[in-house]
């Protein structure tokens, strides 16, 4: 979503996990951002794929997901 999408936190993280080895990540994409606004959401996956690119991050891509969160909505989400 536009107002939590966060590059340089995405970049810093990603940063992270490449330090440690990983190089492979699974990215659960939920449907209802897509609902709300398809064109950001495809460019948010495409700035996504950059920064994972640029870490040697190939994500796996779980598209629509929605399985995680029995009270699905829109907005900032509750922390883990």
């Amino acid at each position: 979503q536009a107002d939590t999408f966060d590059p340089a936190t995405i970049d810093k993280e990603l940063g992270w996990a490449a330090a440690i080895g990983m190089n492979t990540m699974r990215v659960y994409l939920h449907d209802l951002p897509w609902q709300q606004d398809a064109a950001g959401y495809r460019k948010r996956i495409d700035q996504f794929l950059g920064i994972a690119a640029k870490h040697g991050i190939r994500p796996m891509l779980v598209l629509f997901d929605s399985c995680w969160d029995p009270f699905p909505a829109l907005g900032k989400q509750r922390a883990p």
